[in-house]
């Protein structure tokens, strides 16, 4: 059911005393708004009368300020059978509690169901009466929006979401005044405050990431590899209702069939060799909370027809309830479990193909939230690689020979040239070697291995993608300075003819004693010519 709301206003009031039908009501009218402003004979119809000539509504439900009841009754007759006119005293038309109170009063007795569309009119009425069409239809009572413009119907929104975006820092200011916000939009959603980044294509992913995280539905990330998918799956944990409880990741393309089976539904004593006690799978290791499926496009054929069975609730079931049989039992068990599944495939494609079954992608995709590249978030790289110094320099900094760096204004520039097709896991191994390789307190381009060419960029990022699929991964310090040591090992002993009395040398280090513990320790295994 379709249902229109406005406040009758001056511009609909004149437009009817230029109607025929109104000719006993003109003085009325002017009594109203005035002799001055009806005596043109403009044929325009008023804001209301081009809405409901513009679309059909089942309801139309207007606020009529004035006491004239006589009047309102002529009009409320003029507009059809289906107008439903309701007569508010307004002390003060500009006054915001006021007029809060009574469109909220007016919105909470009228008709909640799901099927009920609403739609505000914002053309009829003072600004503050649009200012609260707009709250109210953006937080409480979720509305569409019209204008009329010369005539025209235009449909309209705000480029931004009040739930999230306003109220949330007003909350955040101590200013708790505002009337009927319900206990959804007090979550905090602190758990964004990791994402880093003032571009419009990272706010939208964060702006979908704040509203989703306030709701139990399943959420699938795309992305390319490296945008920080796991981060952001941990943000919506964060920001959620789930956030004092569990939030576990796995990898699903690091495991065969069988093995991720038994990681994800645990198994009974005895089910296969070296069962050798229960063991509880990660759904039920996550009752409560949630689970971030990701690299979720590897999943086998099979695997994906296991988990479209568990991911669809019963009837009259929770969206989060799950109900799976671990490996070698004989009943089956339950858990809450919310799911936020990634990947950096295109499933639809892949689905076109075989691969993937349509059917567990809309499952899993109830909200899909694409992650943009750092091509497309233009300064953002800056503002990542400085987040990202100060977490290795903290780090690192634990040790007393370490100097804490800088960026040097040729390094920002170079940063923000660099195409980046490794994305954030790239940007982060580039920041981390340039720390590591800064003589001084200063990282110039030559120390990020920004000077490089191209192409050699390009390998290193593939070799890092085919080493570290996992964006469990993606963002641990530890593993990105394991994969720098190796790389810059490798070059030296390329650039020293495999001698390792060059080698070493050219590694900075005192002995290449200290070159084969280096390597020991990193599993490393090269033949030296001499």
């Amino acid at each position: 059911m379709k249902t229109l709301y406005s406040w009758i206003g001056h511009a609909d009031l004149k437009s009817y005393y230029n109607n025929e039908q109104a000719f006993q009501y003109r003085n009325r009218i002017q009594r109203i708004i005035g002799q001055e402003k009806v005596l043109s004979e403009s044929s325009t119809l008023g804001p209301i009368e081009t809405a409901i000539h513009h679309s059909e509504y089942a309801r139309i439900v207007l606020l009529w300020s004035y006491s004239d009841t006589i009047l309102l009754s002529a009009y409320q007759k003029f507009l059809g059978a289906n107008c439903h006119a309701i007569t508010v005293r307004v002390n003060n038309p500009i006054d915001y509690a006021e007029i809060y109170d009574i469109v909220d009063n007016l919105l909470q007795s009228e008709d909640s169901s799901s099927d009920n569309e609403r739609v505000m009119l914002l053309s009829s009425g003072t600004p503050v009466m649009t200012a609260i069409w707009l709250l109210l239809g953006k937080t409480k009572y979720p509305a569409s929006f019209l204008q009329v413009y010369n005539g025209k119907v235009i449909p309209t929104d705000l480029p931004f979401d009040i739930r999230v975006d306003v109220i949330h820092k007003l909350l955040t200011n101590n200013d708790k005044n505002i009337n009927g916000i319900s206990d959804d939009m007090l979550m905090d959603n602190s758990g964004f405050q990791s994402i880093v980044g003032e571009s419009q294509a990272i706010q939208m992913a964060v702006t979908r990431g704040k509203m989703v995280a306030l709701h139990d539905v399943n959420v699938l990330l795309t992305g390319e590899s490296g945008t920080g998918k796991e981060m952001f799956a941990r943000a919506i944990h964060l920001a959620g209702h789930r956030h004092n409880k569990q939030f576990i990741a796995v990898n699903c393309g690091a495991f065969s069939e069988q093995l991720l089976a038994s990681e994800l539904f645990g198994y009974k004593k005895g089910a296969f060799t070296g069962a050798n006690a229960d063991k509880a799978g990660l759904f039920k290791q996550a009752d409560g909370g949630t689970l971030f499926l990701d690299e979720i496009g590897e999943c086998s054929l099979e695997m994906q027809k296991t988990l479209l069975r568990v991911l669809q609730p019963p009837a009259e079931k929770p969206f989060t309830y799950r109900e799976f049989m671990p490996i070698g039992g004989t009943e089956t068990i339950h858990a809450d479990v919310r799911i936020i599944a990634a990947t950096n495939k295109d499933l639809l494609s892949i689905s076109n193909a075989g691969q993937f079954r349509l059917d567990l992608y809309y499952r899993l995709a109830t909200t899909a939230i694409c992650l943009p590249s750092l091509r497309e978030r233009g300064k953002d790289v800056v503002l990542l690689a400085e987040r990202l110094l100060d977490r290795i320099n903290k780090e690192l900094g634990k040790r007393p020979e370490y100097i804490t760096k800088h960026l040097s204004i040729d390094a920002i520039n170079a940063i923000e040239k660099n195409k980046w097709p490794g994305n954030v896991r790239e940007l982060l191994n580039v920041i981390t070697q340039g720390a590591v390789m800064a003589l001084g307190d200063t990282i110039h381009p030559e120390d990020l291995g920004l000077h490089m060419d191209e192409k050699m960029n390009e390998v290193a990022v593939e070799e890092e993608n085919d080493n570290g699929n996992s964006t469990e991964e993606e963002l641990n310090l530890d593993l990105a300075v394991c994969n720098l040591k190796k790389r810059l090992i490798h070059k030296a002993i390329e650039e020293s003819g495999k001698s390792k009395s060059i080698a070493y040398k050219l590694l900075g280090m005192k002995s290449y004693q200290r070159l084969d513990s280096m390597m020991k320790s990193l599993g490393m295994k090269m033949e030296f010519d001499e």
